[in-house]
């Protein structure tokens, strides 16, 4: 139901295992619940996830007992093991670029024309590369440093003067370039915890950043890759790239500037995290003790729940989480679509004949031909192996409507991503308000 919030997970104990009864959410100010027959999809992001499982009394006892709920079921890694991706801010000017308004009438009309001129480059915005610092893995596989670039700032001519000042009031400033190294495997793990059982009440972050000397290490390797970059022919000569001198509180005055202890301190002093939160209901096996869901999402010790989410990875990727997320959403989909849809349920959703019900699976008796999207199997029994059933295959269900002359696109469920607002604290703990 959208404008309401999830609040809890009810567990019932049935025999010797514990599974999904219902979920308990939030609707303009009243609680309501929802029985559940088959299972929940837990997909609320690193921060909210974790945060439904300790409040539903999923989690270490410890973190319970702090807010007075009481412990349905013992998993400790229940928001442990968080960890993000953090970036330094390196700012350079172009001192021999003047900062116009790019986007006035003729630089318009070159773009429409001949296709040149400012509109017609990214403005070096998110250029990037992905490099193994000397603290990487050894095999080079899996790189451990982004550097990226911010961009430059497009503004319209207030004025319609062609080239006129982007700041009238500084009309020689010039242009500026914001370069970041960003730290992709970072060894510091936070945790989320509970301020309240309220669950209108937003989680504990506490994020930990750079507590893993590491950390710093692989940020000042990429200062020093941005250094030596911006110290090329073309940059010094053509565009008169300048670092701006920062003194990052008392890092200069402690270490002296450029040192390689001055930037080990600038980064502790000026780090911002990326919105990468991950890795807070990791997935391994039972004997894992950290660990929340097994390879097929599913909660350890619970049957019904299964988290779909970046919160299950069990490290971070080697950059932005988005696709990875929407892989597992994807994957996770599969599974259940593996687990619940037999061949004589997705004939009978589509309204086709299906055959008798037999011990095993479908019956010999004809079922209807189905034409798939893509070759496979053996034969007109459309077998991916001899030895296993297609109602066992997880596929997208367009491959099982029947051939109209058109290619059936099938939907899968997106993942949401959860959206904080306010801003980062460089304290090590914080408290995020989650808009709902």
């Amino acid at each position: 139901m959208l404008n309401s919030t999830a609040s809890k997970i009810l567990i019932k104990q049935n025999g010797n295992q514990k599974v999904v009864q219902g979920v308990e959410f939030i609707y303009k100010g009243r609680p309501y619940t929802v029985k559940v027959k088959k299972e929940v999809v837990l997909a609320a992001g690193a921060i909210n996830s974790p945060q439904i499982l300790l409040l539903s009394g999923i989690g270490p006892k410890d973190e319970l007992d702090k807010v007075g709920i009481k412990q349905v079921h013992d998993l400790p890694g229940v928001g442990k093991n968080l960890r993000n991706h953090v970036a330094f801010y390196m700012t350079f000017d172009l001192k021999k670029l003047k900062d116009y308004s790019d986007l006035d009438w003729a630089n318009a009309l070159e773009y429409i024309l001949e296709k040149k001129g400012p509109m017609s480059s990214t403005g070096m915005s998110q250029v990037t590369a992905r490099i193994n610092s000397p603290l990487a893995e050894p095999s080079g596989k899996d790189p451990d440093l982004q550097i990226f670039f911010a961009g430059f700032l497009a503004q319209c001519a207030h004025t319609g003067e062609v080239r006129a000042a982007a700041d009238p009031e500084h009309p020689e400033q010039a242009k500026t370039l914001t370069v970041s190294p960003v730290t992709l495997h970072p060894k510091s793990k936070g945790y989320i915890g509970l301020k309240s059982k309220d669950p209108l009440k937003p989680p504990v972050m506490v994020a930990n950043y750079l507590t893993a000397p590491e950390d710093a290490a692989v940020l000042v390797e990429g200062v020093r890759v941005i250094q030596r970059l911006a110290n090329t022919t073309v940059l010094r000569q053509k565009y008169g790239i300048q670092l701006q001198r920062e003194e990052y509180g008392d890092c200069a005055r402690k270490y002296g500037y450029d040192t390689d202890k001055f930037w080990h301190c600038a980064v502790r002093y000026y780090t911002g995290p990326e919105n990468h939160q991950a890795c807070s209901c990791k997935m391994g096996p039972a004997s894992e003790r950290l660990a929340v869901v097994d390879n097929k999402l599913s909660l350890h010790g619970i049957d019904g729940i299964r988290i779909m989410d970046a919160s299950a990875m069990p490290i971070l990727v080697s950059g932005n989480t988005h696709a990875t997320i929407v892989m597992m959403a994807e994957r996770g989909v599969d599974f259940i679509k593996e687990k619940w849809l037999s061949a004589s349920t997705l004939a009978n959703r589509g309204g086709y004949p299906s055959a008798s019900p037999v011990k095993g699976g479908p019956s010999s008796t004809k079922l209807p031909t189905f034409t798939t999207r893509r070759p496979f199997g053996y034969g007109p029994s459309h077998l991916d192996h001899p030895s296993q059933p297609y109602w066992q295959q997880a596929r997208p269900l367009s491959q099982y409507y029947p051939h109209s002359g058109n290619h059936f696109n099938h939907a899968e469920p997106h993942n949401h991503f959860e959206q904080f607002n306010g801003q980062y604290h460089r304290d090590i703990e914080a408290a995020y308000e989650i808009p709902y």
